[in-house]
């Protein structure tokens, strides 16, 4: 044998015991425990917390405490609530959508315990692609949600006006004049915010005791107002306050409770609450 015949015949050898070997590892390579499709498993969830626990959740330090769960007070998550429930990326889209306000527990649970998409999943019983999208929507709607209260339900809206105590120790003189209606010493403070919070002006120093609408009459942007109006509240405009004060072209009040009010006076006081929520 030639050669070049010897050659032929060693390479005509190793191909055929190559494709001998291939022939035989084919079944294990395509059949393989490995290779063949798993079922996918869902993940136990449970609605437990919605239905047990979210439901008896409080003020205050006890063992329904919401604060402990959430870090944050039942009241401050009402507020979040009002806020956020008129911005378009909460606008519910059909009938069985999660509701706004669980929407918005879910992520501040999250925010709260620090624990894993995983872990939340099956403890509130949602996707892990919902708390995702949930997750940024909601850091939206805090950075756009208030984008000007000009966008409101209530037109030409260039601030809005409350007033709140803070607490001082009893002056050695004249103590009673610094007792509030809520049986503390306490100072008087004034303010107008904007849409977004920045306060554009404060008055602060009147005794506990005096009513929220003489600290306002005390004010100089009371007195600014009434001498120069269109120079701090241009035509058309104005400033949005609770029912303690004064009704004025510039100051625009809530209905008072105490008189019997209709459908549209009760949606007019919902709508300037919902908005008041700027400066809570």
């Amino acid at each position: 044998m030639s050669n070049i015949q010897m050659q032929r015949f060693n390479i005509y050898n190793l191909l055929t015991f190559n494709y001998a070997v291939i022939n035989s590892i084919i079944p294990f390579i395509f059949f393989s425990p490995s290779n063949t499709r798993i079922q996918r498993q869902p993940r136990p969830k449970t609605n437990g917390f919605w239905t047990d626990v979210f439901p008896v959740l409080v003020d205050g330090n006890g063992y329904n405490s919401f604060q402990k769960h959430f870090r944050i007070t039942l009241t401050t998550f009402r507020t979040i609530v009002i806020r956020l429930e008129t911005h378009p990326a909460f606008i519910l889209n059909s009938s069985n959508a999660i509701p706004i306000w669980k929407q918005i527990a879910i992520v501040l649970w999250r925010l709260a315990n620090g624990v894993g998409i995983r872990v939340l999943e099956q403890t509130l019983g949602v996707s892990q692609g919902f708390v995702r999208s949930q997750l940024i929507k909601v850091i939206q709607g805090f950075e756009h949600g208030e984008s000007g209260l000009e966008n409101r339900k209530l037109p030409n809206v260039i601030g809005v006006m409350d007033g709140t105590h803070i607490s001082i120790h009893p002056p050695s003189k004249n103590g009673a004049r610094y007792i509030n209606r809520k049986i503390f010493h306490s100072i008087n403070l004034l303010g107008v915010v904007d849409h977004r919070e920045r306060f554009t002006y404060i008055y602060v120093g009147e005794a506990g005791s005096v009513h929220d609408a003489r600290v306002f009459y005390r004010s100089s942007l009371y007195h600014e107002i009434s001498l120069h109006p269109e120079q701090w509240v241009p035509g058309g405009t104005y400033i949005i306050a609770d029912a303690a004060y004064p009704l004025r072209t510039y100051l625009m009040k809530a209905f008072p409770d105490y008189y019997m009010l209709n459908h549209r006076e009760r949606h007019f006081n919902k709508v300037l609450s919902s908005m008041r929520m700027v400066i809570e």
